[in-house]
């Protein structure tokens, strides 16, 4: 994970990057990129996610740009999204055993 900032204005614009599995990417999205779009409109951040894996083929770069504030939202909403996800894939894999 990485950060920078700069100045527009009088607010400060930071950038932060953070990795998210492949395989919840399309999670992250959305149809139709309701999911991405919402968290997007709810945090008031940007959120670029690069259109190739990184280095080792299991992550994808998510850029969150924003004010602080902005970029500490998303990432709150974000782990939100995949702390759902894991736990719905768990509760259906528990229910089958």
């Amino acid at each position: 994970m990485a950060s920078q900032s700069t100045n527009k204005g009088r607010r400060q614009i930071h950038s932060f990057v953070i990795e998210v599995p492949v395989e919840k990417v399309d999670f992250l999205i959305g149809k139709k990129r309701a999911t991405i779009d919402g968290i997007q409109h709810s945090s008031g951040a940007s959120i670029k996610i690069e259109s190739r894996p990184c280095f080792a083929g299991t992550n994808r770069r998510v850029e969150l740009r924003g004010t602080r504030k902005q970029i500490e939202s998303a990432i709150g909403l974000i782990t939100d999204l995949l702390i759902d996800w894991v736990s719905h894939v768990w509760v259906n894999k528990r229910s089958l055993t």
